[in-house]
């Protein structure tokens, strides 16, 4: 309840929260340990976004570094996201640095994660990546006024009927006609994407059904207007909590009629802990001195390595050696 509050409370009960929720990961992160009997070198992480404004050079990420290092004893990389914000770059999306490393080759990249993102090589061999739209966090917010926390496989979408005029609307809005690079946060999928849902007069299941034709639509939409810059590789890797959704891959093959195209997942735990590897992959990379953010794909001035680091008590690290 104090994180989903946490964009009202005065700066006093934000630094609180901050250090708080620091602590409680550093606690998680040192009974997982013992509990495995396994201690990491070092521990990347994101922390819970509250804003994320690029115009403004500024984005908002708690659960301070340095709690979580003190609690866990592991020294700890943070705040991967400010250096590029500085450098007039989106801050985001981090993923295809993973998508990179991590999978095999394709032509595209897709995670399904609470916001869409795409990924892909031109011709120029320069990695592009922006966030195409938002995806689980609508679906499960839907699914949770249906009684269930998200939707299996999507077989509760694929139960309804598609309502134009929400689809419409939708698509309407204007960040999808907004060119690349570019990036969204939680506020404006609140503000703008959701009354649209919300207020729409068709039944939940039917919203449901809806913005899941909306997300696959938006998706294939990209993969049309950017397969003249493709590599050749006509291999779409899927990746992210959404790729269990059978119903929205069958409606982004839909969309894609006529597209050359094969949609293929990589493994299991790729799958339902990609966001947890690419954490552990930015700060890989950073204590390897190796660039973790990408300027072509964040459009900033300069690709660079990205984090924060907070040693741990009595386990000192040397980096950049």
């Amino acid at each position: 309840m104090r994180l989903r509050s946490a964009t009202a409370v005065s700066a006093h009960e934000l630094n609180l929260l901050d250090t708080d929720y620091g602590l409680y990961i550093g606690d998680q992160a040192r009974r997982f340990c013992a509990q495995v009997k396994m201690v990491p070198e070092y521990i990347g992480w994101h922390g819970h976004t509250l804003f994320h404004d690029p115009a403004r050079h500024s984005t908002c990420q708690i659960g301070h570094g340095g709690a979580v290092a003190g609690v866990s004893r592991i020294p700890t990389i943070t705040q991967f996201r400010q250096i590029d914000l500085a450098l007039g770059g989106q801050g985001a999306p981090l993923a295809p640095i993973a998508d990179i490393l991590l999978m095999g080759p394709a032509g595209f990249y897709i995670n399904l994660g609470g916001i869409s993102n795409i990924s892909f090589y031109d011709r120029e061999k320069e990695i592009r990546s922006f966030d195409v739209g938002p995806c689980n966090q609508i679906l499960n917010r839907l699914a949770n006024q249906l009684g269930q926390e998200y939707d299996p496989e999507g077989t509760l979408a694929a139960s309804g009927k598609m309502d134009q005029q929400l689809f419409d609307g939708l698509n309407s809005l204007s960040f999808f006609h907004e060119p690349p690079p570019k990036s969204i946060d939680n506020n404006w999928i609140v503000g703008e994407v959701w009354p649209l849902i919300d207020q729409a007069s068709c039944s939940t299941v039917d919203k449901l059904c809806t913005s899941t034709h909306h997300i696959a639509h938006q998706l294939a939409g990209v993969i049309r207007k950017q397969q003249n810059q493709r590599n050749g590789n006509d291999k779409i890797i899927v990746c992210g909590g959404g790729t269990h959704n059978d119903f929205l891959l069958t409606l982004l093959s839909r969309y894609l009629n006529g597209v050359k195209h094969e949609i293929s997942k990589p493994e299991a735990d790729l799958i339902n802990f990609k966001e947890a590897a690419l954490m552990g992959l930015m700060a890989f990379l950073f204590v390897n001195g190796k660039e973790n953010v990408l300027s072509s794909v964040t459009g900033s001035t300069k690709s660079h390595i990205g984090g924060c680091f907070y040693q741990a008590p009595g386990h000192y690290k040397k980096i950049h050696e």
